[in-house]
């Protein structure tokens, strides 16, 4: 949480590229703050593995400057 700015979380933006290869990003997502609310309290939660949010990719990802604040949905994949 940044005062009075918003509220955000940290996520891994998996992107597919060509010949079958991937990238994984981490990046911040801006999200509402009850949905920041509701990651803080599962984080050390088995409703953890159950999280998922909507929000808005935070930063310049390049070469993709078109991210920032795109509505994106983050979902936890792998609870390690």
């Amino acid at each position: 949480m940044i005062k009075n700015v918003d509220f955000f979380v940290r996520v891994i933006l998996p992107v597919e590229l060509t010949d079958g290869f991937s990238v994984a990003f981490g990046t911040w997502l801006e999200v509402r703050d009850e949905d920041f609310r509701e990651a803080w309290k599962t984080w050390n939660a088995p409703e953890y593995a159950d999280l998922a949010m909507e929000g808005y990719v935070a930063n310049e990802i390049e070469p993709w400057n078109p991210f920032p604040h795109a509505m994106v949905r983050a979902a936890v994949r792998d609870v390690e």
